[in-house]
């Protein structure tokens, strides 16, 4: 049967796509088995498809190479995913921007090529890659210290997410009960070409059934991080209420974390997160910050900069409101974790000014951190006042 004229009408491209929605499909279930082979007999009918588009129509002969391409590289199957890419590169029809995503794609398979295949795609390992680009950073060169502090905020964050994932507590230093009881394993790969990336694998750890710690695989730590990524795109509000749940430290966690990595507009124009939306169903597309958000994280992050509690203090943090006037001159306070209404006493003009400070052009749902001192009759009086993240 002699092709259609348009090729995207071609009743093997219908039946390629297909083949593609069954192999995501097998994928998330944990059939990689099926997946590949899915994958591997689409790729084969878009290749033979792109084949026949004239080198007149470099569009559409570039779109499609690079499809078949990149499902020959979905169905683990490198050296024959390079072959038809070579095979296109070699010859004319391809636009310039099809040459460099060709190359990319050949790049991506030469990395993975260089990784144990159970590490690259057996159950349970999802790759999470930070591209950083523009500012000072080129083609696969960055600053060691620009890029040594954020594979150091990567690693943290990936645990950190593993951990409210599973329902720990929060931890406030040491090593993770997640990674001590092998319950999820962090590794670095080879990092992909165009400008410069850190590439991590996040895989299922050996032991999975210790009594006190919780299960948690990489898909779902992986679709939660892309969760509190792009909450983070909408400043440390929408974090705090992605964490809700959780102990609010964590809020503060990820707030001070994503604000380390997000670009700085100087050193790093800016930093993307990506994960194979195939194989993590919630990771559709990329998540950027930009130095816009790292300038929102920060200012976010200062204010909730820890203070040493000094003897004699008592330390609140919660959703609090405030009273002034011939009535009333004080706080009142929901403390987050005895879910407790406390009472702090204003005492002078000063106290009032650091108050109205931190609900300045706020609402009533204003999350504070108080430190107050015991008066007499063991009232609260303050001592020191700063916002966090809100949660309204």
């Amino acid at each position: 049967m002699k092709p259609p004229k348009n090729p995207f009408l071609d009743p093997r491209r219908a039946k390629s796509d297909e083949l593609a929605q069954k192999a995501e499909v097998a994928w998330r279930a944990g059939d990689r088995v099926a997946a590949r082979e899915h994958f591997a007999n689409a790729a084969e009918l878009e290749e033979a498809v792109a084949v026949t588009v004239s080198v007149e129509s470099p569009r559409v002969r570039s779109v499609l190479a690079i499809s078949a391409v990149a499902l020959w590289y979905k169905a683990d199957e490198l050296k024959r995913a390079k072959r038809v890419a070579y095979r296109f590169l070699s010859g004319d029809g391809i636009t310039v921007q099809g040459v460099a995503e060709l190359e990319r794609l050949v790049d991506r398979c030469c990395r993975e090529e260089e990784v144990d295949p159970l590490y690259r795609d057996g159950v349970g390992t999802i790759p999470l890659d930070l591209k950083l680009d523009g500012g000072q950073v080129r083609r696969g060169v960055i600053l060691a210290s620009e890029a040594r502090a954020r594979r150091e905020s990567m690693a943290s964050l990936l645990v950190r997410t593993a951990e409210l994932e599973a329902r720990e507590p929060y931890r406030e230093r040491g090593e993770s009960e997640m990674e001590r009881h092998d319950k999820i394993q962090i590794y670095e790969l080879p990092a992909l070409a165009a400008s410069f990336g850190l590439r991590f694998l996040l895989a299922t750890g050996t032991q999975q059934e210790i009594s006190g710690t919780s299960t948690v695989t990489p898909d779902a730590v992986v679709a939660r991080f892309f969760a509190l990524a792009r909450a983070a795109t909408a400043g440390a509000g929408a974090i705090a209420r992605e964490v809700a749940d959780a102990d609010p430290q964590y809020a503060r966690a990820f707030v001070t974390g994503f604000g380390q990595i997000a670009a700085d507009g100087t050193a790093v124009g800016s930093a993307v997160f990506s994960s194979p939306s195939w194989k993590v169903a919630d990771v559709a597309q990329p998540v950027e910050l930009t130095p816009e958000h790292k300038q929102e994280l920060r200012a976010a992050s200062a204010a909730a900069a820890e203070r040493t509690q000094r003897p004699g203090e008592v330390r609140l943090e919660g959703v609090a409101t405030a009273t002034f006037g011939h009535t009333g001159n004080y706080l009142t306070i929901v403390d987050e974790k005895d879910r407790e209404e406390h009472t702090v006493l204003l005492v002078g003009q000063t106290d009032r000014v650091k108050v109205a400070r931190v609900f300045e052009d706020d609402g009533h749902k204003t999350r504070v951190r108080v430190f107050a001192t015991k008066g007499q009759h063991r009232r609260l009086r303050l001592a020191s006042i700063s916002k966090l993240p809100s949660l309204g």
